[in-house]
């Protein structure tokens, strides 16, 4: 086996252009972004209260071709949740609300969709379940027949003899 040997300056070569390739910001680079003119998830944000930022979702969400579209997303078995952090994530990069109100709308979102399709007739996921929960459950399903014989062997209590006159440690203490 021969290895193959390079110098640093060949090195350094294609790093440089391997990360000269990499669409990324430079760490500190939005600290040199103009302030006139900052990005929109740095600018106030458009909704502050919850009412508001839903209603501009509704009327999002029912506009003509977004409705049915997300719809067909839901029935093809796409989990709502999935939608609503898309949605949410997106509504924060252009600025609509900050990440208090963002988490404040996911569950509100949720229903919304699973309301629209309750109203089409239509079957729903609201999360996808993980491999671990599927496991849970698959093991749960193999122990309850085990289970269920382990009670059928068990024989019927008897009632103890309990004295008919049962005296405290508290009145026991008293009597002293």
């Amino acid at each position: 086996m021969s290895e193959v040997q390079y110098d640093n300056d060949e090195i350094d070569k294609v790093y440089r252009e391997k990360a000269s390739q990499l669409d990324r910001p430079i760490p500190g680079e939005s600290l040199t972004n103009d302030p006139e003119n900052p990005m929109p998830f740095e600018k106030a944000p458009e909704y502050t209260d919850l009412t508001t930022a839903l209603e501009y979702y509704f009327a999002t969400f029912t506009e003509e071709g977004t409705y049915d579209r997300m719809l067909e997303i839901i029935a093809s078995g796409t989990p709502i949740m999935d939608i609503v952090q898309l949605v949410l994530y997106q509504g924060f990069q252009e600025g609509l609300f900050n990440p208090d109100l963002m988490m404040m709308l996911a569950e509100p979102l949720a229903y919304m969709l699973a309301a629209f399709c309750e109203q089409e007739n239509i079957e729903f996921v609201i999360q996808a379940d993980d491999e671990e929960d599927r496991q849970e459950e698959e093991e749960e399903e193999q122990s309850l027949p085990m289970m269920k014989q382990a009670l059928g062997q068990i024989k019927e209590p008897t009632p103890e003899v309990v004295p008919e006159q049962v005296q405290s440690l508290l009145a026991a203490r008293g009597d002293q």
